[in-house]
């Protein structure tokens, strides 16, 4: 049997009176290796569970494949942990691309979606499908009550205070998809990859998640066709960028009643606040 994502520890707490044994509560970290037609592609580091749907819209956002590639997955589990170890995915060699070896080094951390990238040219979305025109627009209380649902949604964070999380809302701010991770990328990949194996990617509208909005986030919304993303915290001056050459309507600072519009702002009721399109 797996364990849980959720780890007990014992830890010492310091200050306000002398020092006194505490119980505290981690979010688990585990090595995953995925394989690609039996090669080793990449071993990365996640949270467990969802593996499937991580590897999912790894490919995706990653270029390796598009939404609409078969694609068949074996989970390999490790025997004393009972946590998912190695994903093998199996893609007909005709829907593959070739350079798949050439896109990443071996190991990929869970703080950089993009840490193993060898090449920034790797990092280009060369053939991306632009966004500008797709239909979508929310409301300042559609804004807040999406960020509400990841915050409530959020079981681990609230049980260790350490991991991230993403949700993906349809047109009328439904949520579709919710995913905890240590990683950001990796909740991102996750709710992505879940909604891919349900056939359900198409109709994701928004994708919220904690923390702050770096490139690696736009980008997998753009991959995805998600054209709006919120987060809690500050975007980058690159993923502002890339949101506004790609057609995403890209949030920040999203602290109910308030957030911040940085681009394509005819998707966000003017109300919501004043950013620069």
């Amino acid at each position: 049997m797996a364990q849980s994502p959720q780890i007990p520890a014992e830890a010492l707490l310091c200050g306000g009176g002398p020092p006194r044994p505490t119980r505290e509560t981690l979010a688990a970290e585990a090595l995953l290796q995925i394989k690609i037609n039996g090669a080793a592609w990449m071993t990365t580091v996640q949270t467990p569970g969802m593996e499937a749907a991580l590897v999912r819209g790894l490919l995706l956002s990653e270029g390796v494949i598009a939404a609409d590639t078969p694609v068949s997955l074996h989970t390999v589990n490790d025997p004393e942990s009972g946590w998912v170890a190695c994903v093998e995915a199996a893609i007909p060699s005709a829907w593959l691309r070739k350079d798949i070896a050439d896109l990443r080094s071996n190991v990929a951390s869970a703080s950089c979606g993009f840490c193993g990238v060898r090449s920034v040219e790797d990092l280009k979305l060369d053939g991306a499908a632009l966004l500008h025109t797709m239909e979508a627009r929310y409301t300042p209380a559609q804004i807040a009550a999406m960020m509400d649902a990841l915050t409530q949604g959020q079981g681990l964070f609230q049980a260790t205070g350490g991991c991230h999380g993403a949700a993906l809302f349809d047109a009328n701010a439904t949520l579709l998809c919710l995913a905890e991770d240590i990683g950001r990328h990796n909740a991102v990949d996750k709710c992505i990859g879940a909604l891919l194996l349900e056939k359900r990617i198409g109709a994701a509208r928004c994708l919220v998640v904690s923390g702050r909005l770096s490139y690696e986030i736009v980008f997998k919304a753009v991959q995805a066709r998600v054209p709006v993303v919120a987060a809690v915290s500050a975007p980058s001056s690159l993923a502002v960028d890339t949101a506004r050459q790609y057609g995403i309507t890209l949030l920040g600072f999203c602290r109910p009643p308030r957030s911040t519009v940085y681009s394509h702002q005819h998707r966000i009721a003017a109300s919501v606040c004043a950013g620069e399109s």
